[in-house]
């Protein structure tokens, strides 16, 4: 989900504004706030719908050699073998050092459990940057999650809730020195929170206020007092969030595939590097429903269709007990229900019913 270009009239400074649209002239960003962010995310009563309607729900955790789990979230659906229950990590972690396969696959799987309709607001896409000698202002990894942290404090005073994701990249800067060549910076999908009366906090009244606002925050947090910093070290936009597998896409385009990998390449000499995202203020769906062994092998074919499609590449043989096969899309609980008519479809009523 690439930032769209915001279609509303700019202001002097070249600014996309809300302030005013072609039909409804003065439309202020906060009368239209308490609309959903997302309006057409599955909730967690479609998870559990589908859920219900595909197996047997509330699966319990211990093994079972005639069944199956089939994992359902807003935006993913899971097929889990018998043999891969109960299974844990490998042991004590060692420290980060890079953007790992298996962090590119939690990120993605976990987006796609994310119920965003919950979430009420305008969705923005934020970017914080720093300055070009940006050394001094961020020495080590710890000090830009610190940055961080208190960015999303100072947000909390200002709006009065923060629900979003970060994403930590690094940004190549082939003509500076080595020590500064890849530059630290954050993608963030914010929501600017639903106007409330009740909120001791003054609303926005703009897409430029935001703007404004997060600019001068962010300068203030790094602390350079660098006027080029000031003016061009943020950019804020409004996201395409109709559907959140949108957003989704939007952090896979810098996490799947190697398009830009070279953004998740850290400076060197630059200890504390942490994780490379986050999830704040979004809650997590995921129900497990029993099948037995003919319906997930069942399903399993299908997703596994699915997944080859849109890969553009035939389907990969599978082995039975295997899990590792996951889909996200935008809609997964409606995807279930379609699975569970063609699963379970009505029985034959007989001569006398057909038309």
């Amino acid at each position: 989900m690439a930032a769209r270009k915001s279609e509303q009239p700019t202001s002097e400074d070249g600014c996309a504004s809300l302030d005013a649209q072609p039909s409804e002239p003065g439309l202020l960003l906060s009368q239209i706030l308490t609309a959903p962010a997302f309006p057409r995310a599955a909730s967690e009563h479609d998870v559990r719908t589908a859920a219900a309607d595909i197996g047997i729900t509330d699966a319990g955790d211990e093994p079972d050699p005639e069944l199956r789990e089939l994992r359902v979230s807003p935006g993913m659906v899971r097929a889990v073998g018998y043999r891969q229950f109960g299974r844990t990590g490998g042991g004590r972690r060692s420290a980060i050092s890079g953007f790992s396969d298996a962090s590119r696959r939690n990120l993605l799987r976990r987006l796609g459990t994310l119920d965003f309709s919950v979430v009420r607001g305008i969705s923005v896409v934020i970017t914080l940057t720093y300055p070009a000698d940006w050394r001094p202002w961020c020495p080590t990894g710890a000090d830009a999650k610190q940055q961080l942290v208190s960015f999303r404090r100072e947000w909390v005073k200002r709006w009065g809730e923060f629900q979003g994701i970060w994403k930590l990249e690094f940004q190549p800067r082939h003509s500076q020195p080595e020590e500064r060549r890849f530059a630290p910076h954050f993608h963030i999908l914010a929501v600017v929170p639903a106007a409330d009366p009740a909120k001791p906090v003054f609303q926005a009244t703009s897409l430029t206020d935001v703007r404004e606002w997060v600019s001068q925050t962010w300068w203030d947090v790094v602390g350079s007092g660098n006027e080029d910093h000031l003016k061009a070290g943020t950019r804020v936009d409004d996201a395409d969030g109709e559907y959140p597998g949108r957003v989704v896409a939007y952090f896979a385009g810098y996490t799947a595939g190697r398009t830009k990998e070279e953004q998740h390449k850290a400076p060197t000499n630059w200890p504390g590097l942490g994780r490379f995202w986050g999830i704040v203020g979004i809650p997590s769906v995921e129900i497990s429903t029993h099948l037995t062994e003919v319906e997930f092998f069942a399903v399993r074919r299908v997703l596994a269709e699915l997944l080859a499609r849109r890969r553009g590449r035939r389907r990969r043989s599978l082995r039975r007990g295997d899990d590792g096969l996951w889909l996200a899309l935008d809609d997964a609980p409606e995807l279930v229900l379609r699975l569970s008519k063609w699963l379970h479809p009505e029985p034959f009523a007989g001569p006398s019913q057909l038309p």
